[in-house]
């Protein structure tokens, strides 16, 4: 099945060059669908971090939901990476007037 792994905790600087955030959308919340997944990406010289994920089976409003409050949280994380498939076009246009940096 799947692997399990480990990391060495490690303290994160105060301030970072660059954060981001970066989506996967899917289009449905079944059982079976493929998994909605935002990352929160930081950047300090050549160090990188993930600060948060979220990640579930979504349909479109709660896609929508889940940037909302990732962006709420890490308001500092300018850009927001969407992938141009399944749900990603629909929630850019959706949020393209409330949410600023978000690209394919």
């Amino acid at each position: 099945m799947g692997q399990s792994a480990s990391a060495k905790a490690v303290e994160l600087p105060s301030t970072f060059d660059l954060k981001l955030q970066s989506w996967d959308f899917a289009f449905k919340d079944t059982k079976t669908s493929d998994y909605v997944v935002g990352h929160v990406h930081a950047v300090r010289g050549a160090r990188k971090f993930v600060l948060a994920q979220e990640r579930g089976r979504l349909d479109f409003p709660g896609s929508v939901k889940a940037v909302r409050m990732l962006t709420a949280r890490y308001p500092d994380a300018h850009l927001k990476l969407i992938e141009d498939k399944a749900n990603g076009p629909a929630v850019m246009q959706t949020l393209q007037d409330e949410i600023s940096g978000c690209k394919k």
